[in-house]
């Protein structure tokens, strides 16, 4: 048959369209009845179930079923047309509303609004791809995370920089802008190199920027005894004096620590705790460290609050480093915080260790056991194990004396490195070391930056006695 022939045109505002012969059109009215209630108006009245609806047929050809009419098909969506949307939210408000004709609406049963056009695909933005998970579970190494991202020669980027000489690895100190007269424990006397402010000779001092703002506002910064505040500008030569917050301490009656090492300026102390003693006071009363420190500053005269730096097992012996003045004490802890302290422990491990032993694996707390940690799951932590000499235990079993480099602190690290690796500390039960009679680890040497001075410090704490028997002569 002809194409057109035994139809008739009907016009509508979407263009043409062709029904079959013998069927009243959308807009003709019913018969024997008025016109339909409803939102639709009038109309033809619908199919039954699995009835076709009428073709139509499209300007370019295509057929499809009418709009108007529900079928068992659905409808097609002219390639010009905008989606049906209704309102902000995006529901259904909009079909029913360009049904009826109201405001916003086309007339044809969908918003008049045109489609966005596409954008070419060089124009697109590219999807964020997922990223894939790290092997194992576990966080980026700290050799990784270490590695400063710097652009390839050759490849149009500029050459990177020669890498900055640090303070804290052993390197030249720095010229500060200023020279130490004196220290004591109510002041210290700066004199003047360069020009600058007072702001930033505090800052360069090793003073944290809230000690500063405090010790401003409190007029403890002077010079020829006129108190200063940031914005003032000195010369060189100028004299400043900084007063240090005074402390009212308390002084317990209790034994004297050990002193390992006393800085001669006055600011830090680093103390030689013996095995089974706390560091900070647990509430219960007990004696701890912290107490025998100040009764240290109490027995030399000495009117300070001791604060410690860094914190060891109630089972372990040896440094632990003390803050005296509030002022420092941030760029110590900013020591401790990016493992630029170094601290080396003196360890007796069971079983032959013959060989340097780099262990890199998170340490958190064992879900099972709240005294243990775990290996596998936490935070970052890095232990170097290097063997000293083999020796032999009572019981006839074999042990290595060896020491342990910590770059991170977390708890019980070196305890539970060596258990993971497979040889346990000496006497740690928890972890399941051979029995002795006490934890055979003592944190030995340590090493730190002047915040003052920018000096490195070395300090070395004595071997204790339940562990001498275990050092061959010439060992250490």
């Amino acid at each position: 048959m002809p194409r057109g022939a035994g139809v008739a045109p009907l016009g509508l505002a979407h263009g043409p369209r062709l029904v079959p012969h013998g069927r009243p059109g959308p807009d003709a009215p019913r018969r024997g009845r008025g016109p339909r209630q409803g939102r639709g108006g009038g109309g033809p009245r619908p199919q039954a179930r699995g009835q076709a609806a009428p073709l139509r047929r499209e300007p370019d050809g295509r057929a499809g079923h009418t709009p108007g009419l529900p079928g068992p098909l659905r409808r097609r969506r002219r390639r010009d047309a905008a989606p049906c949307r209704g309102g902000h939210d995006g529901g259904r408000g909009g079909v029913a509303r360009a049904r009826r004709g109201g405001p916003g609406s086309s007339g044809r049963g969908r918003p008049g609004r045109p489609r966005r056009p596409s954008l070419p695909r060089e124009r697109r933005r590219p999807r964020p791809r997922p990223r894939r998970p790290r092997p194992h579970g576990g966080p980026r190494p700290l050799a990784q995370r270490a590695l400063p991202a710097l652009p390839r020669q050759g490849h149009g980027g500029p050459a990177p920089a020669a890498p900055c000489v640090p303070l804290i690895r052993g390197g030249p100190v720095a010229r500060r802008p200023f020279r130490v007269l004196s220290a004591s424990d109510d002041a210290v006397r700066l004199a003047v190199r360069g020009a600058c402010t007072c702001r930033e000779l505090l800052l360069a001092a090793g003073v944290s920027r809230s000690a500063a703002a405090a010790a401003e506002s409190a007029h403890r910064v002077c010079r020829e005894g006129v108190p200063l505040q940031a914005p003032v500008a000195l010369e060189p030569g100028d004299v400043v004096e900084l007063l240090l917050e005074p402390a009212d301490p308390e002084f317990p009656d209790v034994e004297p620590a050990a002193v390992a090492w006393e800085d001669p300026a006055g600011l830090l102390l680093a103390a030689d705790k013996p095995c089974g003693l706390l560091v900070h006071s647990d509430g219960t009363g007990a004696e701890c460290l912290v107490d025998r420190v100040q009764a240290r500053l109490a027995a030399d005269g000495r009117v300070r609050e001791a604060h410690p730096v860094q914190r060891i097992d109630v089972d372990t012996s040896g440094l632990v480093l003390f803050s005296l003045a509030p002022e420092f004490q941030a760029a110590v802890d900013a020591q401790v915080a990016d493992g630029s302290m170094e601290k080396v422990y003196l360890t007796l491990l069971a079983g032959s260790v013959d060989r340097e032993l780099t262990v890199e694996r998170p340490v958190g707390r064992d879900r099972h056991d709240a005294r243990r940690m775990h290996v596998g799951a936490g935070r970052a932590a890095l232990t170097r194990i290097s063997p000293l000499a083999p020796v032999r235990l009572p019981g006839g079993h074999g042990a290595t004396l060896c020491t342990a480099s910590i770059h991170t602190g977390r708890r019980h690290q070196i305890r539970a490195h060596a258990a993971w690796a497979g040889h346990p500390v000496v006497g740690d039960r928890l972890y399941g070391g051979p029995a002795a009679s006490g934890l055979m680890l003592h944190a030995w040497r340590e090493a730190f930056t002047h915040p003052l001075t920018g000096q490195r410090i070395r300090v070395e704490a004595p071997v204790p006695d339940r562990m001498v028997p275990f050092v061959p002569e010439g060992a250490l």
